[in-house]
């Protein structure tokens, strides 16, 4: 009657550790694509601009305007996640992204911080003009000095070191969202 017992006993206990391995191993978290894609699209970085002394000029025929302006503006970098080559490899745990480096997707400038400190009218782009007569009613100067910004706001953001700022955060969020799980992540920037 013991050894019935001890028997049932035995069985029972590799029963109940079987169903553990079971579930711990159903209930392993396991990447998907569209997860890595969207923990990706947050990977950003964000570059401000700013500067006080940009010259802009109309370079108009009979009167030039010329003005000087401080600017503001910020640039986001980010990550085209989308057209990345995912590869998960669940055997070696392992998440491998073959992707683009990081570029300027959107400009913004601060209109609230950009602003003319000083402007003036030139005729035939020598003799200062004077007189209260608006040689530039269409506000050009403000349109051409905000390209400019945009321009300049683009060159800096775009350098080498901000692109590797931003390499730099994609990899470190991938790798603080996964290795907690277990998994590695590898980028191969392309």
């Amino acid at each position: 009657m013991f050894k019935f017992l001890k028997y049932i006993l035995i069985v029972v206990a590799l029963i109940i550790v079987a169903s553990f391995v079971m579930n711990k191993r159903n209930s392993e978290i396991v990447p998907t694509t569209i997860s890595i894609q969207k923990i990706g699209e947050l990977a950003t970085l964000k570059v401000v601009v700013s500067g006080n002394s940009l010259y802009v000029s109309d370079d108009g025929m009979l009167v030039e305007n010329t003005a000087n302006y401080n600017y503001e503006s910020s640039a986001i970098l980010s990550t085209n996640i989308d057209k990345a080559n995912i590869k998960i490899d669940e055997k070696d745990k392992t998440i491998t992204l073959r992707v683009k480096p990081p570029r300027v997707t959107s400009i913004t400038i601060d209109f609230d911080k950009t602003k003319q400190l000083s402007r003036q009218a030139y005729t035939f782009k020598v003799l200062p003009r004077l007189g209260v007569i608006n040689t530039d009613p269409d506000d050009k100067l403000a349109n051409i000095a905000y390209k400019e910004v945009q321009k300049l706001t683009d060159s800096i953001a775009s350098s080498q070191k901000h692109i590797e700022q931003a390499k730099n955060k994609f990899v470190s969020l991938m790798n603080k969202q996964y290795q907690p799980l277990g998994w590695k992540v590898e980028v191969i920037w392309l």
